[in-house]
């Protein structure tokens, strides 16, 4: 989609930042998996980058950063009963994003590019395991109808932002362009409230309720131990790191340090 924003085809659009990670590594960075344990922590990392991706933008893709925003958790929607991180090993799991795949395959299972609309006939049909997606994102798409086991450790959040193509944007007039900073930064802040309140509507959806949005869907909520919080954290260290940094390279490794490193007390040597 940015792509074809730098190009002209749209003058605005919105996108989640996983899946541009082929085009530019950089995206991967606010949202590493394992990186942020909650939503507050998730907003400090994204405001600490925020000026980075905005210069990269400007600079390579010929765009203009206007707003970075949440989706809900990143967790496991599983067919089959899950207990822990430990039960990923063997396990094809539909991921977007190669941090994702990182931390999957970390633990022993297979990291599956597979569209959101196909995920609930994969998993019916058995071609995945599981599948990572947002707290109410699953509920919606009604991936409880094939996968009964929800687990609630948040991988990531869903980054998502909203550029502008930079010729279209800095040819209007300057009243107009404060005027949409202006609504645009309104609208970003209602995003990350709604969806910090939407988190646990999404597992109680999925679950027992309540649920304001329909009936609960039955699903078993399996939530962390202390085990599995410290084994994110080593996946992170281990494979989600060394792998962003073999993507993205020495100028994202220094940006990272310098703005996310102290905000999460992580340096990627």
């Amino acid at each position: 989609m940015f792509r074809l924003l730098s190009q002209g085809v749209m003058n605005i659009a919105t996108a989640q930042l996983g899946h541009h990670v082929g085009d530019a590594p950089i995206n991967d960075a606010t949202d590493l998996a394992g990186l942020s344990p909650d939503i507050e922590t998730f907003r400090r990392v994204t405001e600490a980058f925020r000026p980075v991706l905005a210069e990269f933008y400007a600079r390579n893709l010929g765009l203009e950063l206007l707003t970075l925003q949440s989706f809900q958790a990143q967790i496991l929607y599983c067919r089959d009963p899950f207990r822990s991180l430990a039960d990923l090993k063997g396990r094809k799991v539909r991921s977007s994003g190669a941090s994702q795949a990182d931390f999957i395959e970390y633990f022993g299972g297979t990291g599956v590019s597979m569209a959101f609309g196909e995920v609930q006939q994969g998993l019916q049909q058995g071609v995945i395991d599981c599948a990572i997606t947002g707290t109410l994102g699953g509920y919606s798409a009604r991936w409880y109808e094939a996968a009964r086991y929800l687990y609630t450790l948040p991988i990531n959040w869903g980054a998502g932002a909203t550029a502008a193509n930079k010729a279209w944007w800095d040819g209007l007039p300057e009243d107009i362009r404060a005027l949409l900073r202006k609504e645009l930064a309104a609208v970003e802040a209602e995003m990350w409230a709604l969806n910090a309140r939407e988190n646990e509507i999404g597992i109680n959806c999925n679950t027992t309720g309540p649920c304001p949005l329909g009936d609960p869907a039955g699903m078993v909520r399996v939530d962390p131990g202390p085990e599995d919080l410290a084994l994110r954290e080593k996946a992170l260290r281990e494979a989600v790191l060394p792998g962003f940094k073999a993507r993205c390279g020495a100028d994202c490794v220094a940006a990272f340090n310098a703005t996310i490193g102290p905000v999460v007390g992580l340096t990627i040597e």
